[in-house]
């Protein structure tokens, strides 16, 4: 799907209640896995219409909230000034393009985007490069199915294998691996399963010896 797409689906996104119910899904696992507190800085990638991003804000120090689509982030924007909120701030930001950002994060978050990135395995590395050490990495997405779920629209892959992306993010240096599906949407009567996976990047400990 374009950019033009979801600029256009934008000021309605947040009407569809199973979005919103699986978002909380998400959250919810999220939080009951990694310990976040204030002091952490978040990333959320894909973040849409910040619909994550606003369920972590007061639980953290602060959230970049990164898409491509501007009619998405205009939508975050607009949350932001309505609830006055000091701690998210909307970025336009292409992981698979763009420089990377000039700062680290203690959790990257990334819900429902892998499927629209073509190298998905790759924007998943380059994401995981943007974590300090001990940071915590978290990717939610479709498990594989059999491309019924987007009739209306073209998309790059259509789910994934949770253990191939468990595989991947275990082989970044990441230690406690996580995952499990955490939601199941109701479509075409089907029901098509989403998984999130939390990976923690290890700390580099001090040699003694040296």
């Amino acid at each position: 799907m374009s950019n033009e797409y979801f600029d256009k689906q934008a000021a309605a996104w947040d009407d569809n209640p199973v979005r919103r119910e699986l978002t909380g899904a998400i959250a919810a696992f999220i939080l009951g896995t990694i310990s976040l507190n204030k002091q952490f800085s978040v990333l959320d990638y894909g973040c849409g219409t910040g619909l994550l991003s606003f369920l972590l804000s007061d639980k953290a120090a602060s959230i970049c909230a990164a898409d491509v689509s501007d009619g998405m982030l205009a939508q975050v924007r607009k949350k932001i000034t309505d609830g006055n909120v000091k701690n998210i701030e909307a970025v336009n930001f292409d992981i698979t393009k763009d420089k990377p950002l000039n700062r680290t994060f203690d959790l990257i978050v990334s819900a429902m985007a892998m499927h629209h990135i073509a190298d998905a395995f790759t924007a998943i590395t380059k994401l995981a490069q943007l974590l300090k050490p001990g940071g915590w990495l978290a990717i939610a997405d479709l498990c594989a199915e059999d491309g019924s779920f987007h009739e209306k629209g073209v998309v790059v892959h259509n789910g994934f294998e949770p253990e191939d992306i468990a595989k991947h993010i275990k082989s970044l240096k990441m230690a406690s691996v996580i995952y499990k599906n955490v939601f199941e949407i109701p479509k075409n009567k089907k029901i098509y399963p989403v998984f999130c996976i939390c990976g923690k990047k290890k700390q580099i400990r001090p040699c003694n010896s040296c």
